[in-house]
């Protein structure tokens, strides 16, 4: 395997390289992501990549202090993991995700934080959602579960540090959308940005109203009425759909709620 390096990110050399592994620059979703990331740079977001001695980039991270994380969590004084990729499939399980974590780790201390927390799912078909094989092997022990499968690990360096949860009120916050089609989003993820034209276009064309909404900051999505935070379609109160999603999951789901 090929030796790496890891290369911070910043507003400066942020321009060097592609989002999340989308390649087109002038595709809308990598366009709004570095509309984003330049902005949450200088809030304190921290974002990493794996690069090999040919300069191929095969692995990121991405998280932040908790304060200004993108995800509906409480954990205050904690780190957030927003996402963990390595990719192409053949660099997955030779230790790069975990050469990512421990970065992630050794910031947490470095910053005196009391430990670091991910979101994950208990179904092995999650999406849009790191697996946590790799946070348990870590040594993230699970602190708090959500409707459908929504898992929360966290590494504490504090025994006294108190546990990190789930808001307990995700169904309060979903009878504000209790009344037809609200789709939320944000530009954190540069996958919702290459579908969300699609979406709207798909609704347009078939004269369903709906009502989106864009989360600005991480205050917004921390209030997100489900644990992904920023990207969820609710309907009549009911998340239909709670990541991101394709255009043609989209006309199946309108065909499944009778819209």
């Amino acid at each position: 395997m090929p030796d790496v390096h890891v290369v911070d990110v910043n507003v400066r050399n942020m321009y060097d390289f592609a989002h999340c592994f989308l390649q087109n620059r002038k595709h809308p979703g990598y366009i709004a992501k570095t509309d984003w990331l330049k902005k949450r740079l200088l809030e304190g977001l921290i974002y990493k990549l794996l690069v090999t001695d040919k300069g191929k980039w095969i692995g990121f991270i991405e998280y932040a202090p908790a304060a200004k994380a993108w995800r509906a969590v409480k954990a205050k004084d904690f780190m957030v993991i927003h996402c963990i990729w390595t990719y192409p499939k053949n660099f997955r399980h030779e230790g790069y995700g975990r050469k990512l974590l421990d970065e992630c780790i050794k910031d947490t201390k470095n910053n005196n934080m009391k430990g670091v927390v991910v979101v994950t799912r208990s179904s092995p078909k999650g999406t849009f959602i790191a697996r946590k094989d790799l946070f348990l092997k870590a040594g993230f022990k699970l602190t708090d579960t959500c409707s459908p499968d929504h898992e929360l690990l966290v590494k504490k360096f504090m025994k006294d540090a108190p546990e990190p949860k789930f808001p307990e009120n995700f169904d309060e916050k979903l009878q504000h959308y209790k009344h037809g089609l609200t789709i939320i989003w944000s530009k954190q993820c540069p996958y919702i940005g290459k579908s969300l034209g699609e979406i709207f276009e798909t609704l347009k064309k078939k004269g369903i109203k709906y009502k989106a909404i864009e989360l600005k900051t991480a205050r917004e999505a921390q209030a997100a009425p489900t644990p992904y935070a920023v990207f969820s379609i609710i309907y009549n109160g009911r998340v239909v759909a709670d990541h991101m999603i394709s255009n043609t999951r989209l006309k199946n789901i309108i065909k499944e709620i009778g819209l």
